[in-house]
């Protein structure tokens, strides 16, 4: 089940403890520590599946062999990633055949491909999870990577096809389907740590080597005298919990993720890959209107009459020729409505504002009212040229759910009228996108790219181009 960590934690082996310098297994609370052959013989099995997928499955491959291996046998049951550790259990390894490992190792992958870790946002988790795993498993299944796994269940149905995403399969799914386990443990972008603690997305920066990717806290144990049947407590990464991770360290590896996808793409070719992740990183690599033009020329359009005879042109004045310059006098009404339900950081409500910030002090006279909302909208503030600079103090409010029609709501109610609405949000709604006939819309989308609004214009934010 799911805990309120965000870690799915499945029934699965009992769990493990570190392995002590003793090459004899030690029975302690029903569970076992693996020895040190025992983990190396694990290691080097993981290693060899991995040599295999470069082989059979290189887009696959080559991404499994970025994650740096975590002998995490005190809390995983089975395997589980954050984007850059990849989890295992060393029992549950052991019962794998090679097949099956592959899938397992490709399953995992997979959600770092589809970055499932911070893409949930309000939704049920374990709901989200099965969609997931749906998902994923289709893609694997049809292109013949590895084997299924028969000891645990593994969620597919052929209906959702790689035509479907998570979020339209958590929708098709959502109440009509008993809620069930998924076979490895799903770690959350915003975890806390600790044991049994989700934490971290993205990519990691491993090697692909064996004993020297494993982190299983024999250097910190060196020299140590220990009773051989006792836990060692001394941390090392992954012992506890999943590794825990900065705000920052997680759009790190995530960006880093990202290229590495794209690159593996090109060196297996699109023949080699499911054709859901091969339109996926089609996605990725298609140019894009960066959001900033799309924000200005969106602003610039408020401009009723653009060009007036009334202060011509200062380039023109020398030829004795009146021609007409570009009106900045008529005040701008900007309506910002920053959506506080998904994945907004502080950096990226900076860079936001910031760039707004700029783009309306070209002019000489606007007014900004800016709010957060989630189920419902908060405070207005209000800014014009005499206080633009205080809109970078602006603090979100909020966190809850997500209804878009509260704003437009709270807008008719207090009759603002902006020329303008620009809403910067995940672009998740539970109901409604808003009235498509009340004001002129702009969606600015940080999160999943494929997502478009119905009405007004759609733009994504893309941090990589901060």
């Amino acid at each position: 089940m799911m805990n309120n960590k965000g870690l799915h934690m499945t029934p699965a082996p009992k769990t493990l403890h570190k392995p002590p310098k003793s090459k004899k297994r030690v029975a302690k609370n029903d569970s076992y520590i693996p020895t040190e052959a025992e983990q190396i013989e694990t290691v080097n099995k993981i290693t060899m599946a991995r040599v295999r997928m470069l082989l059979n499955h290189p887009f696959f491959g080559n991404l499994v062999t970025r994650l740096q291996l975590v002998d995490a046998s005190r809390w995983c049951h089975t395997l589980a990633t954050d984007g850059k550790y990849l989890y295992f259990n060393a029992e549950f390894i052991k019962s794998l055949s090679d097949g099956e490992l592959i899938f397992g190792l490709a399953h995992e992958v997979g959600h770092c491909i589809y970055d499932h870790m911070s893409r949930r946002g309000d939704r049920n988790p374990a709901y989200f999870n099965m969609a997931g795993d749906y998902i994923i498993n289709y893609q694997l299944v049809n292109h013949n990577v590895g084997e299924r796994i028969t000891k645990v269940q593994i969620l597919f149905d052929a209906k959702y096809d790689d035509k479907w995403t998570t979020e339209e399969v958590y929708d098709d799914i959502l109440d009509k389907q008993p809620i069930c386990e998924t076979w490895d443990q799903h770690l959350e972008g915003e975890g806390s740590g600790g044991e049994g603690e989700g934490e971290g997305e993205g990519n990691g920066d491993g090697d692909g080597k064996s004993q020297e990717s494993v982190s299983d806290g024999k250097q910190k144990a060196e020299g140590a005298e220990a009773d051989e049947n006792a836990d060692n407590e001394e941390d090392y990464p992954g012992q506890k919990g999943p590794v825990k991770h900065s705000k920052s360290e997680r759009e790190r590896i995530k960006d880093e993720f990202k290229e590495a996808v794209i690159q593996s793409a090109q060196q297996a070719g699109a023949g080699n890959m499911p054709k859901g992740i091969a339109r996926l990183v089609k996605e990725m690599t298609e140019p894009k209107m960066d959001w900033r033009q799309m924000l200005r020329a969106s602003i610039d359009s408020c401009i009723k009459n653009d060009f007036t005879f009334q202060r011509p042109s200062r380039k023109a004045w020398h030829s004795g020729i009146v021609l007409p310059g570009l009106n900045n006098d008529e005040r701008i009404d900007i309506g910002i409505a920053i959506d506080t339900s998904g994945s907004m950081t502080d950096q990226m409500l900076k860079d936001f504002l910031g760039e707004t910030k700029g783009i309306m002090d070209q002019y000489a006279d606007y007014r900004v009212r800016l709010w957060s909302f989630d189920t419902e909208t908060y405070e207005v503030h209000e800014y014009t040229p005499d206080s633009s600079e205080d809109i970078m103090d602006y603090n979100l409010e909020g966190g809850g759910g997500t209804e878009f029609m509260c704003n437009w709501e709270m807008m008719k109610e207090n009759e603002i009228e902006p020329d303008q609405l620009i809403m910067f949000t995940d672009g998740y709604p539970y109901g409604s996108w808003g009235d498509d006939e009340y004001c002129d819309t702009l969606f600015v989308i940080h999160g999943d790219e494929r997502i478009q609004a119905p009405f007004g214009q759609t733009v994504h934010y893309d941090r990589a181009k901060m």
